[in-house]
């Protein structure tokens, strides 16, 4: 630890650290932890991800076939899960006119989807 200063009198060590000196550790540890977390998110997410780019997925509102995921935390859920974005589909599988994009939410997948 670099930024305290340390001063030995009659055999006792005392570490002297001030109030910017604390802050300016905290931050760094603070930012650590933020990004480990933000790691551990991604390693979470990409492991439970079924579908790749390419491949077509259905929620609620319709199809679309996969052209790019990220990683999504909701505050509101303990676990990260997938954001798929892409073209949407009509119901025979082609692309709509015009390719129209939006995302589908991992959590919102129906269970008949193909890959």
């Amino acid at each position: 630890m670099g930024i305290l200063s340390r001063h030995v009198h009659k055999k006792l060590t005392i570490y002297i650290m001030t109030p910017e000196q604390y802050k300016n550790e905290l931050l760094v540890l603070r930012n650590e932890a933020r990004n480990k977390e933000a790691d551990l998110r991604k390693k979470y997410a990409n492991a439970n991800n079924p579908y790749k780019v390419g491949d077509k997925v259905t929620d609620h509102i319709g199809s679309i076939v996969i052209e790019t995921m990220t990683v999504y935390s909701a505050i509101s859920s303990e676990l990260p899960c997938m954001v798929y974005y892409g073209t949407e589909l009509k119901a025979n599988g082609e692309r709509k006119k015009n390719n129209p994009t939006r995302h589908v939410y991992q959590s919102n997948i129906l269970n008949n989807t193909t890959k």
